[in-house]
């Protein structure tokens, strides 16, 4: 394509806008990472053989989110792209009895295999599997810290922040003297830990697999709040390509979601010097102690009216 430099064109600066838009939007399509779990699994006859065309439905107990799909040519089924929580599988075919499986803890990036042997009988009958198991990971070499909801929601937590709880796993150390780390609320340096001998700050904070952290300098953008978050987790090893920053771990915290029944909760977390016993070194060298005070619910003070400015007189 040819210019005349005499006379100013107007496709340039459309030319660069564009070039401007595409390399502010494609890299952030790259910035999501996968929290998502997998399914697969194997249908079997008492033999051992493979029961092709077989029905297997997966639903969600919490949301009854219900994914259909059957068996291959091998006996083999698949189920991609599942949130987190509790599962149900059933699985039907013809001249065998109907399996069902409950309480299946689905654990968030985990990839896993369920075995479901078949029984000679009619569809009618049924073997129902009520004990609750908790998925394993079977397919990738992820070594990963899971926290679930009771975990998170009952231990004691000074903040109500869930990123404290990385300070409690080995190998996390806390950020040199003079940057914020644990016992944080609003704080963008919450997430200065390290992980494994890593740099502090050098770990990554996912937010149901979006990034949580500023761009530049990797300070903490948003944090939930304790009660908010379903499972809280840790990974520590040589984790997948698709973490682009992680260079110690990787944190993720999956958030709580919608159910099929309404519900709701409210609370008043309250935090006063009197419910706090005094720190052991402030004992040993007799230092009363410290006033502290918080409520989440507390109102800020209105600010103070600032003095009128005076503007000097010019010479």
């Amino acid at each position: 394509m040819l210019f005349d430099l005499k006379r100013p064109s107007t496709s340039l600066p459309r030319l660069f806008l564009l070039a401007a838009i595409i390399a502010f939007v494609l890299p952030l399509s790259c910035f999501g990472q996968a929290f998502m779990s997998s399914i697969t699994g194997t249908v079997t006859d008492p033999t051992g053989a493979a029961v092709p065309g077989a029905q297997v439905e997966l639903r969600n107990v919490n949301t009854n989110d219900v994914h259909e799909g059957s068996t291959q040519g091998d006996g083999t089924f698949q189920f991609n792209n599942l949130i987190p929580g509790t599962y149900q599988i059933a699985v039907v075919a013809p001249g065998f009895k109907t399996y069902i499986e409950q309480n299946l803890e689905l654990k968030a990036q985990v990839a896993t295999s369920i075995n479901v042997p078949l029984a000679i009988g009619g569809t009618q009958e049924r073997v129902e599997v009520t004990a609750s198991a908790a998925l394993v990971d079977t397919q990738t070499a992820n070594t990963a810290a899971t926290m679930e909801t009771r975990l998170v929601q009952d231990l004691p937590n000074a903040a109500r922040n869930p990123l404290n709880f990385v300070f409690a796993l080995a190998g996390t150390t806390a950020p040199p003297i003079g940057q914020s780390g644990k016992f944080q609320v609003t704080d963008q340096m919450t997430s200065n830990c390290g992980l494994n001998g890593g740099r502090t700050g050098s770990a990554s904070i996912l937010i149901d697999g979006a990034p949580s952290q500023a761009i530049d300098w990797g300070g903490l953008l948003v944090s939930p709040l304790q009660d908010s978050v379903q499972e809280q987790q840790v990974v520590t090893n040589n984790y997948d390509a698709q973490f682009q920053r992680g260079g110690s771990g990787i944190v993720t915290l999956i958030t709580r979601g919608g159910t099929a029944q309404y519900h709701g909760e409210g609370f008043d977390f309250l935090q006063k010097d009197v419910f706090n016993a005094n720190g052991w070194a402030n004992n040993k060298y007799e230092v009363p102690r410290g006033e502290f005070m918080q409520n989440l619910k507390k109102t800020a003070k209105p600010p103070k009216p600032s003095s009128p400015r005076r503007r000097r007189p010019k010479k």
